[in-house]
């Protein structure tokens, strides 16, 4: 890849924050490199992991930590509106390895036919297959070794993975996990490649992208077809008009774009982004480029799910750019496909490093390195929020490439999966992603609540779920309504049924208040009573009765 003299000093600069001292930096080594660029290119890495490489601190060697059954973690973790469900430190990798793994990078996820999931780590030594579907207590299914590497990122399509590194001889790896419920994962296909920086996949379409290959004619794109015979990628198109560091893939099913197969471009250190028309692989069209304010080094990005925005992450601009001095993700409107246009950014006023990010719902849920897990809620698109956070690196938010790396918010349970550098693998539970409920019954007593009689509580029996047990009921979860607390729990060990008693008085203001009934008048009326509550893994449970509210009535 040939890319300028400017842009190859600029990713060795010592990484000062003084950025009036950077400025005048950089206009020197401006000067410079234009009287150098007349001479001659000079090819250089593309990608951004030498900055990694001179961060990297040992792994860390302590416990990890299990909900349920464990105390405490033990490091205190600075977290809001986010629960940590388990946390599986590096070293329980090293015996499914088969030797010291120093590190963790990419990680993404599978959910097999019978529903179960999985997380697929990326490792410094090799990769990991994780089942999480009791996210408080996730067993490594198998784990394969490969060369050391900084970087392994991994896709899925149907039951297979696809996993690239970026150093030599690495090659892309192609996994088969139809029997992944049985344990058993298999090694199914080397496709010679040598060095892969990414691999992003439309799932749509069956076709797999190589990013930022080493390969002289392809250092954009190189693309395979993987629907015709998913365990043999067959190379049928490349595209070479810029670097491209990471890519979304996407085929568009409504609108002036229906049919099209689309490639939104992230180009490193061209600090821009491009969108390919990739439908015709022997004709791939630009249509349109953006080199956005203060563009450092453009390293990932994702559509909110209607597609008119992309959310864009620049990895170098907190430590570059003059006027950023803090996490800044970019917004650019992408409803016009040929014309990209900023429109802002925002920021949550850390100064750490931004990483990888996702959409899910109204959500933007980002791995930012030393602040760790963060979520953004962007109901108003153009002025996200954050609403929730996990630092998983406690010492400082600085701007280092250490800690957390990426993060998969797309499982069916709505659980998150993050990979840290150092740390291994953290399974999270997100207060702002609505739940995914366990449905089960309750029978409420009395059926009919008079707000003239005398009795002092309200009894709710409750059935355990399929598959639970009283015992694993979180008793102090258990509400009403989603604001009555439970009293005076009553079990038995072993049995699948609970009592619960709650303050009548309490439930029937409640049930006034939402459904917006009068005092001074009088009402007879059934309302669908919710209880609900979490279970001991992490994973929440709810039952609906209906009864009968009564006041000033006969």
């Amino acid at each position: 890849m040939q890319i300028s003299l400017l842009d190859f000093l600029l990713s060795l600069q010592t990484r000062s924050k003084a950025k009036s001292l950077l400025s005048l930096q950089k206009m020197s080594i401006l000067l410079l490199a234009m009287a150098f660029m007349i001479l001659a290119p000079l090819s250089v890495r593309a990608d951004n992991d030498d900055n990694k490489e001179a961060d990297a601190q040992p792994r860390y060697e302590g416990p990890g930590f299990r909900y349920g059954t464990d105390e405490s973690p033990p490091i205190v973790f600075d977290s809001e509106g986010v629960d940590l469900l388990a946390w599986l430190p590096l070293p329980e990798f090293d015996s499914h390895i088969g030797k010291l793994v120093n590190k963790a990078n990419d990680i993404w996820g599978y959910v097999s036919n019978s529903g179960r999931e999985y997380a697929i780590i990326g490792l410094g030594e090799g990769v990991a297959f994780v089942e999480v579907t009791t996210p408080n207590n996730p067993q490594i299914i198998a784990a394969f070794p490969g060369p050391s590497t900084t970087w392994r990122d991994i896709k899925t399509y149907k039951h297979y993975a696809y996993l690239v590194g970026d150093g030599r001889h690495r090659n892309m790896q192609v996994y088969d996990m139809s029997r992944i419920d049985d344990g058993i994962v298999t090694h199914v296909n080397t496709v010679t490649a040598s060095r892969t920086h990414n691999v992003a996949i439309d799932t749509d379409s069956g076709m797999l992208f190589r990013t930022g290959a080493a390969h002289p004619d392809a250092k954009g794109l190189m693309i395979y077809d993987i629907k015709t015979d998913p365990a043999n990628p067959v190379l049928v198109g490349q595209w070479n008009g810029r670097y491209v560091h990471d890519a979304q893939a996407v085929t568009y099913k409504e609108g002036p774009y229906a049919g099209k197969e689309i490639v939104f471009a992230f180009t490193g250190f061209h600090k821009g982004l491009h969108i390919l028309d990739v439908t015709d692989k022997s004709n791939i069209k630009v249509l349109g480029s953006l080199d956005y304010e203060y563009g450092s080094y453009s390293h990932q990005g994702w559509l909110s799910p209607d597609k008119t925005i992309l959310y864009l992450g620049d990895e170098m601009d907190e430590l570059y750019a003059p006027d950023i001095t803090t996490t800044t993700t970019w917004i650019i409107d992408v409803s016009d496909l040929s014309n990209p246009t900023e429109i802002g950014s925002f920021t949550n006023g850390s100064p750490a490093i931004d990483h990888n990010l996702f959409t899910i719902f109204h959500l933007i849920i980002e791995a930012n390195y030393r602040s760790g897990l963060r979520i953004f809620d962007a109901t108003i698109p153009t002025a996200p929020v954050e609403v929730g956070y996990f630092d998983t690196y406690p010492p400082d938010d600085d701007t280092h490439y250490n800690s957390l790396w990426g993060v998969y918010p797309f499982l069916p349970s709505r659980i998150i999966i993050g990979s840290d550098i150092e740390k291994g693998l953290f399974i999270w539970k997100v207060h702002a992603i609505p739940e995914v409920y366990i449905k089960t019954d309750i029978d409420i007593h009395p059926e009919t609540l008079n707000t003239k009689s005398q009795g002092r509580w309200i009894t709710c029996e409750i059935k355990a779920p399929d598959g639970y047990t009283a015992d694993d009921i979180v008793k102090d979860s258990i509400r009403l309504a989603g604001v009555v607390t439970a009293q005076h729990v009553q079990t038995n060990p072993g049995q699948q049924q609970l009592t619960v008693k709650f303050d009548r008085l309490i439930v029937i203001d409640t049930l006034i208040l939402q459904e917006g009934l009068d005092r001074n008048g009088g009402f007879s009326i059934f309302a669908d009573v919710k209880v609900t509550g979490q279970l001991n893994d992490g994973k929440t449970f709810e039952a609906t009765d209906k009864i009968r509210l009564m006041h000033n009535t006969k």
